[in-house]
């Protein structure tokens, strides 16, 4: 073909061999045609006798009885002129719109076809979004893949149905998974992810979304998420715990578009309720089992997607109605977070949600502070009974207590409030005579711990810090430990030196350096 290409001059020589090639299926793939018309463009239709190739060619395929093989052609021919902006353009796109319409003359289920789509899609109008696109998730190949990335790049009515076929490929992926007690299969993870970025890079980033209702865009939110939920347990085997350069990519764009100056009122937590008590029932049926002697239990890949929950509820639940986090996202997050289980990125995930909770609670926030004083409580006591054997080292727990009373000490001004930190305080002062005694294990958990007390200095309410500073000074003058006394000063030094805000300051600084002088004459006493 590249021969007759090259010598022959006679635009109607060339037609014919080319209406050889499109009736003779076993002569050459859709692709090879498709790329012959790039060629044919190329070579010919630019040349001295350009137009009236071009007008003969039209003809053989419109004539043709093989309309798909005939697109390939005219679609090749398409892309070429529509890239050199040649007057012949618009002629060939007409001829390639007319060919995709005709009924039962193209079959979508030619999946050596889906290579073609994939070029020919943005150029060419596709009749039967709906068909292609079950065609392409199908074959789960790298065409099928292609063809679902670019009809996600067009209008919402067919990234739409892109996204829906993409859901139901994530969930049946994670169902087979389930049953066969395997890893999600990585071929179809993959196509999941490519198709997933594409949505979110043309519907859920900036301004990329005019035009198109609120309502409509969380519900390609919704399906975006939870198609990478249900491919999880794959992305985690394929990318590790970060998860490859797609599912990165996508997720920030879900947590962008979540995270919006003004995200319309109410359809963050409309998405979240729908996802706990229609797509994922899963998450609340694990949370009511929460604390349970017999907890639920559900499968590795299951799981797998209660860990992507955890993370993405993670950035997004400061956005959260209080009475939504107070009822579905801290049950599931205190199952999670009560026990290790040999399951250390969940344990971990949950602590980090049940952080950002705390977070949430500040003077702008009034209502979720209400929802961290019940959590407070309980949260401190896990804390402290984990800590050191289950996962809870001295700097999670430091973390986490002061987030605690900090929660406290910002969002609230009751004595309720007040009397919650001291009793968050005090529990943490209980653990610390916990460790007492000449036992070398004992005395480190003990110069960590009171090293978490001094931390307290910069989160508590002011009003309770007198009694504080007594606490810790009962505690320094009674130990005989030198080297401990000089590294509980050097750390309340430090807090109140660096993290103590300026109406702290001058109190703390007088009562420290008082300190300071006590544990040194103690020092030069042992000299």
């Amino acid at each position: 073909m590249d021969r007759v290409l090259s010598i022959a001059t006679l635009p109607n020589l060339v037609a014919e061999v080319v209406r050889d090639f499109i009736e003779q299926p076993n002569s050459s793939s859709p692709y090879a045609l498709f790329s012959l018309g790039r060629q044919i463009a190329t070579v010919r239709l630019t040349s001295q006798n350009g137009h009236e190739t071009s007008r003969v060619l039209q003809q053989v395929a419109l004539d043709a009885t093989n309309t798909g093989r005939a697109l390939a052609l005219a679609g090749g021919i398409a892309l070429v002129l529509k890239e050199l902006k040649q007057s012949d353009y618009m002629k060939w796109q007409r001829i390639c719109d007319r060919l995709a319409a005709q009924p039962g003359t193209f079959g979508y289920a030619d999946r050596k076809m889906l290579q073609v789509w994939a070029e020919l899609i943005g150029t060419v109008s596709v009749p039967h979004v709906s068909a292609l696109v079950d065609e392409a998730v199908a074959s789960g190949n790298e065409s099928g893949a292609r063809v679902l990335e670019a009809l996600a790049r067009t209008s919402y009515a067919d990234a739409r149905l892109v996204a829906t076929s993409m859901h139901a490929l994530a969930v049946s992926v994670l169902n087979a998974a389930e049953l066969r007690h395997s890893n999600v299969d990585e071929k179809s993870t993959s196509v999941v992810l490519r198709t997933a970025e594409a949505l979110a890079q043309r519907f859920l980033i900036d301004d990329a979304y005019v035009g198109v209702a609120q309502s409509d865009l969380w519900s390609l939110w919704l399906l975006v998420a939870d198609s990478l939920a249900c491919v999880h347990s794959g992305t985690l085997g394929i990318g590790g715990r970060a998860g490859t350069p797609s599912f990165r990519s996508t997720c920030s764009f879900l947590v962008g578009f979540a995270m919006r100056p003004s995200p319309a009122a109410g359809l963050l937590d409309a998405s979240v309720r729908q996802l706990f008590a229609v797509l994922q029932p899963c998450l609340r049926f694990l949370g009511a089992s929460s604390g349970l002697a017999q907890r639920a239990t559900v499968g590795n890949a299951r799981e797998c997607t209660v860990l992507f929950y955890l993370d993405l509820l993670e950035h997004v639940v400061s956005r959260l109605q209080p009475h939504l986090v107070k009822s579905v996202v801290i049950p599931l997050a205190a199952r999670y977070a009560e026990a290790l289980n040999n399951m250390p990125e969940w344990y971990e995930s949950a602590h980090a949600l049940i952080l950002a909770i705390l977070e949430s609670a500040t003077t702008a926030n009034r209502e979720m502070c209400s929802v961290t004083m019940e959590l407070v409580p309980w949260y401190t006591q896990v804390l402290l009974d984990q800590f050191p054997s289950d996962g809870i080292s001295a700097d999670l727990l430091q973390i986490a207590l002061t987030a605690a009373t900090q929660s406290l000490a910002n969002g609230h001004s009751s004595r309720l409030a007040t009397a919650l930190a001291w009793d968050c305080t005090k529990r943490l002062l209980k653990r610390v005579d916990d460790f007492q005694g000449t036992n070398a294990v004992h005395n480190a958990r003990r110069r960590e711990l009171l090293a978490v007390v001094a931390e307290q200095l910069a989160s508590l309410p002011p009003e309770l810090l007198p009694a504080l500073m007594q606490e810790i000074d009962l505690r320094v003058d009674a130990d005989s430990d030198w080297a401990l006394k000089k590294h509980i000063v050097d750390t309340v030094q430090q807090v109140v030196l660096d993290k103590a805000d300026l109406s702290r300051k001058p109190a703390l600084s007088a009562w420290a350096w008082q300190l300071r002088a006590r544990v040194n004459r103690f020092i030069e006493s042992k000299l």
